[in-house]
């Protein structure tokens, strides 16, 4: 048999940790629901069998915890998957939004969708797309840049002009 690499073991308990995670916060709750309710409610819905547990408690299991449980996981899939994808773009593992003026530029996007009076969705699609411009914008600045730490120094000047015209567009506002 092929000994396990350090690599598996760590996968393999955070697999462990994740499942364990999930049957904690299937049982927390107003109300508790035991283990052996929980595995007999999810196993009569897979396999022909008698369920077990009260109708209330099936409810709420499939219809509050179960969704909130899977929007949880893929979230922070879609998170750690983003933030992997960042890092790897950029060839630096301290590569984060912050860091490369990406929040800035969201919150500018956001401020100038509000100013104009847009909706949820307005709001979000420019908050996403000022967020990529300023990316984008820090990236191509630093290409031409020889040092690497120059990349930090255009995104600190960028998510300051940022910061800047939030903080002036907000101004504006309050002295109607």
């Amino acid at each position: 048999m092929k000994q396990l690499n350090r690599n598996n073991v760590i996968i393999l308990s955070l697999g462990i940790v994740l499942i364990l995670t999930i049957i904690i916060s299937f049982r927390i709750g107003r109300y508790s629901i035991f283990t052996n309710e929980l595995l007999g409610i999810l196993f009569s819905k897979i396999i022909p069998i008698d369920p077990f547990g009260d109708i209330k408690i099936e409810t709420v299991l499939f219809n509050v915890r179960l969704p909130r449980i899977a929007l949880a996981c893929l979230v922070g899939c879609c998170l750690s998957a983003a933030g992997a994808a960042y890092q790897g773009v950029f060839q630096n593992p301290m590569a984060a939004p912050d860091i490369l003026g990406a929040s800035a530029g969201a919150a500018f996007g956001a401020a100038l969708a509000i100013l104009n009076y847009g909706s949820s969705f307005i709001v979000t699609l420019y908050a996403f797309g000022f967020s990529l411009l300023t990316v984008a914008l820090v990236y191509l600045i630093s290409k031409k840049a020889v040092e690497y730490y120059k990349l930090f120094y255009h995104s600190d000047l960028t998510q300051d002009q940022y910061n800047k015209l939030v903080a002036n567009s907000l101004g504006k506002t309050d002295k109607k």
